[in-house]
């Protein structure tokens, strides 16, 4: 938020209505600890269920199907300059609530890019790093639904589409 980019509100519980997630603070993998919670026995759930992961965290939901997900990849150099960038649309996830990435499309928006990168250039980050975006239905802005220190597992997808990034 102090770097201006778009993310979901992050929630105390007391203060969580309406349809919130539930979320490890550290991603567990395939979506393992996260809820989708409407009410107060839900979020309580949830809540439970998530500590088996780790802390959990509230956050507001970012309305959206599948298809307003989206990823931005990026490799950094030994100086901190991004080297290069690719960017997918989800079109299906596994599980189907929220996880892997099952099929995509490559997409070309430099303006996700340009959205992350303050983040990255705070941290002078080196490496690879993923980032997981979802276009908000009520305005229509991209928020950062999580940051991964890493290659995706779908690494080959850029790969076969002539970007080799762990070359």
């Amino acid at each position: 938020e102090s770097l201006g980019i778009p993310a979901p509100r992050r929630l105390h519980p007391e203060e969580a209505t309406g349809a919130v997630v539930v979320k490890p603070r550290e991603d567990a993998g395939a979506a393992r600890g996260v809820s989708f919670c409407r009410d107060a026995e839900s979020l309580r759930r949830a809540l439970a269920n998530c500590c088996r992961f780790g802390t959990p965290m509230v956050q507001e939901l970012i309305p959206g199907d599948t298809q307003a997900m989206r990823t931005v990849v990026l490799l950094f150099d030994y100086r901190s300059r991004l080297v290069t960038h690719f960017t997918t649309q989800k079109l299906e996830q596994y599980p189907g609530s929220g996880g892997v990435t099952a099929m995509s499309i490559s997409t070309d928006e430099p303006a996700l890019v340009e959205t992350v990168l303050p983040f990255f250039e705070s941290l002078r980050w080196r490496g690879p790093a993923e980032v997981e975006l979802k276009v908000d239905a009520r305005d229509g802005i991209a928020k950062v639904i999580e940051v991964n220190p890493r290659l995706p597992g779908y690494v080959a997808f850029p790969i076969t589409c002539g970007l080799h990034l762990p070359r």
